[in-house]
């Protein structure tokens, strides 16, 4: 992964296998106190150890990953390494690459140009008319740690290298792979190349997203517009798509794009798009597609990225579709999610993972003039043809995008004849992740009542939140979701039923709600071990200069309005916001973690690893390695060794004045890892027996260090569907009975059992 090690670093190397072998010698018992002392002595040696900042030092790099699948179904499957270290992955969403919706877009060209050359050492201009401005990289061709990180550089994916994250979602429209039927477009493709060189020469994993937002961005300006239109009904008002399918796949049957309720959801065209896309409706061109339906051009484009990329160990992996919707129940999208899961979405996924990786999941395959077996939409009856790309790479798989407002992802996740009472898998392919997005208190239905305000982080305690869900059967339910860790437990449960590894490919807010949204929803990670990125990188705020966009999601602040809509890429990094996302964590894992805890207010991290075997002697990449972010530049690091040896071997300095810190151990066993902050000016030390000074724990660090030890015993119990319904009904029924939201609570009710149906029908009730 690395190399230059400088002559420290050798030493300590030199030291770790001494240790090792008097391990062998005295054994454990004996030498438990001396090893205690050699690794702060240790600590404070390798501290000005680090390896060269030169052009030949290669930056941090996470390779290709896999799936590692466990004998015992309920230990949810994680992401580890190609050296079998579990991996977090620590992102945020490059949102800038889409073909968005944008002022006057009547067109079929994207608003910032697809042709790389546009960006080769500049950047186009940013157009306030569009809601994010580009993404750029403009001294791509200087070494990885000369490039500048400051604001204004418009090197995007350095700054993202510098701020700590070590993974993009890279959000890519249909309509920009396919913008005409059955050609995909080789001028796109080498754009995506050219990202995923950028993020390679940073050392970053790229997720690439076949992303959509109410499908196209051309419902106002559908395929069939010669189709006669059918007049809007009364309070539906006019309004676009987002982002998504090209116009040629954009089929309304005439029906008008406008919002019901003035709910963009509750579209006509897009409910009508949706039915013809899931129905797998011929446009009578095959082309390059493997097949004349819009969910064969669709399968065709992510196979192009495939095989565009199933060698490039930078691209972690291909995220099938963002916020997935069902087709129209009438002209209106909503439908029963578990129909749709299980009749259309799944399908859709089984029938891709079977296209790129060749995988056929015990069927026989489907005949090349007849990819879909001879149905258009509906459960595989056969495997959809081997396109003859094989990648092994991860496959990223998203619910249904109501989830984001019930947090629960209808599913079927209940078998009463299986082990476990788990279904049959969805795929035979095993590197499969659980994508689901959490906005708890964002985009759930309790915004919708008006009914409560985001708690504070750590009212709702993980030590206490088993015992609350697990007390269905009394009580009203006066807030939901319960707690912020609540959407992560149902996650777990939905990871589990599929077979697959987990990762929150969203999350977010406005600013404005750091300190209670934000800061409760990295709890919630933390309590859940579940790694996340955040949506968003960068955004703009329109052309009114009264409107300098504060509620914007960046991660950085929004360019300054401009009365001509030109603007700078963005304004001035969000350190405040930064320090809550982008604290300290663990890179890559040898062992297993058990429990975790970050406090953003004073960057203190504490973590509780089990080590199964010693890691091996002097190789980086078989070791624990910990990313200290620039922000806590001054933190130390503490490792608390409870039943196996454990040391801070080295301590690498990061371009930007980051650190990544080594970990080594010998034995199995549990140890401790803290990173802590001070306050005040000095650092109290204590005296061990030798004389050597080590750390003292902060009293804040000290309770963090205590509760992740505490919550070993007290893992986040996993939440099915049928509990987390419980508690959803019994929320709507509190709001029922009260006269100031009761009709709220009743559209809700009517909602519930419309998408989930009634409790009788749920195909997971036992």
């Amino acid at each position: 992964m690395r190399t230059n090690l400088t002559l420290i670093t050798k030493l300590n190397s030199i030291i770790r296998v001494l240790l090792v072998c008097m391990f062998r010698i005295f054994g454990h018992a004996k030498l438990s106190l001396i090893v205690l002392l050699m690794s702060f002595s240790l600590v404070s040696c390798s501290t000005t150890a680090s390896t060269s900042t030169g052009s030949s030092v290669s930056p941090l790099s996470l390779g290709f990953l896999h799936v590692e699948h466990f004998s015992n179904p309920d230990v949810t499957p994680i992401i580890v390494d190609q050296y079998g270290r579990e991996v977090s992955l620590k992102g945020v969403a490059l949102s800038g690459f889409e073909d968005q919706s944008y002022q006057g877009a009547t067109g079929t060209t994207p608003h910032y140009p697809t042709n790389p050359s546009a960006y080769n050492g500049k950047c186009p201009v940013n157009d306030g008319k569009a809601p994010d401005p580009p993404v750029c990289e403009v001294s791509a061709n200087q070494p990885w740690n000369e490039q500048s990180t400051a604001f204004n550089s418009q090197n995007d994916l350095a700054q993202v290298r510098a701020d700590g994250f070590n993974v993009v979602r890279l959000t890519i429209n249909w309509s920009e792979l396919e913008p005409t039927p059955g050609h995909y477009s080789n001028t796109f493709l080498d754009r995506v190349s050219q990202v995923v060189s950028w993020a390679k020469q940073q050392g970053v994993s790229v997720i690439l997203d076949m992303h959509e937002d109410g499908y196209s961005r051309f419902l106002n300006y559908p395929a069939d517009s010669n189709v006669k239109k059918i007049p809007a009904p009364s309070g539906c008002s006019s309004t676009n798509g987002q982002d998504g399918a090209p116009r040629w796949a954009t089929l309304t049957n005439g029906e008008p794009s406008c919002a019901l309720f003035g709910q963009n959801q509750l579209n006509p065209a897009l409910g009508q798009a949706l039915t013809n896309f899931w129905n797998n409706k011929s446009i009578g061109i095959t082309g390059e597609a493997p097949g004349p339906g819009l969910e064969d051009h669709f399968i065709g484009a992510v196979a192009t990225l495939a095989r565009k990329f199933q060698n490039n160990s930078t691209v972690a992996g291909y995220e099938l579709l963002n916020e997935p919707l069902p087709p129209g129940s009438g002209p209106i999208p909503v439908d029963n999610l578990f129909d749709f899961s299980d009749n259309y979405l799944f399908p859709l996924y089984q029938r891709i993972i079977e296209a790129i990786t060749g995988v056929r999941d015990s069927l026989q395959s489907c005949s090349a003039n007849n990819p879909m077996g001879g149905s258009s939409s509906g459960k595989v009856s056969c495997a959809y043809p081997d396109l003859g790309i094989h990648t092994n790479q991860l496959i990223f798989v998203e619910p249904s995008g109501y989830r984001n407002q019930a947090e629960i992802g209808p599913q079927l996740s209940y078998s009463a004849t299986l082990p476990n009472h788990l279904p049959p898998p969805l795929t035979e392919y095993t590197n499969l992740v659980y994508a689901p997005h959490i906005y708890t208190h964002v985009f759930t239905i309790d915004t919708f009542a008006g009914s409560s305000s985001p708690p504070a982080p750590g009212t709702d305690s993980v030590a206490t939140f088993p015992a609350e869900v697990m007390g269905l059967p009394t009580g009203p339910v006066n807030s939901y979701p319960p707690s912020y860790d609540f959407g992560y437990a149902t996650a777990i449960s939905e990871a589990q039923a599929l077979r697959a590894a987990l990762l929150v490919t969203e999350y977010g807010d406005g600013p404005g709600n750091d300190s209670t949204i934000l800061t409760g929803m990295e709890r919630g990670q933390q309590d859940s071990l579940t790694s996340a990125i955040f949506w968003t990188w960068k955004e703009n705020c329109g052309t009114n200069p009264a409107n300098e966009c504060n509620g914007s999601w960046g991660v950085y602040s929004p360019p300054p309005s401009s009365k001509t809509g030109k603007l700078i890429e963005n304004g001035p990094l969000r350190t405040s916001r930064l320090q809550i996302i982008g604290g300290p964590y663990l890179y890559a894992v040898t062992g297993t973690v058990l429990a975790s805890g970050y406090d953003p207010s004073t960057g203190n991290f504490s973590a509780q690893v089990s080590v199964s075997k010693s890691g091996s002697v002097g190789d980086l990449n078989h070791e624990t390695e910990v990313y200290i972010p620039s922000f806590d530049k001054n933190a130390q690091i503490k490792v608390t060794s409870l039943s196996v040896a454990a040391l801070v071997s080295q301590s690498i300095d990061l371009p930007g004045g980051a650190r990544e810190v080594i970990i080594a151990t010998s034995g199995k066993g549990d140890y401790v890892v803290t990173v802590f902050n001070y306050q005040g000016a000095t650092l109290p030390s204590v005296t061990e027996a030798g004389g050597i000074k080590t750390p003292q724990l902060s009293e804040q660090a000290l309770l963090l260090q205590e509760r992740v030890e505490s919550q070993v015993g007290i893992p986040l119990a996993p939440i099915d569907e049928p509990q987390a319904r419980s508690i959803l009904t019994r929320y709507i029924n509190t709001l029922v009975a009260n006269p100031s939201t009761k009709v709220s609570g009743t559209i809700l009710s009517g909602l519930l059992n419309q998408i989930l149906g009634s409790p009788s029908q749920d195909p997971n009730g036992s």
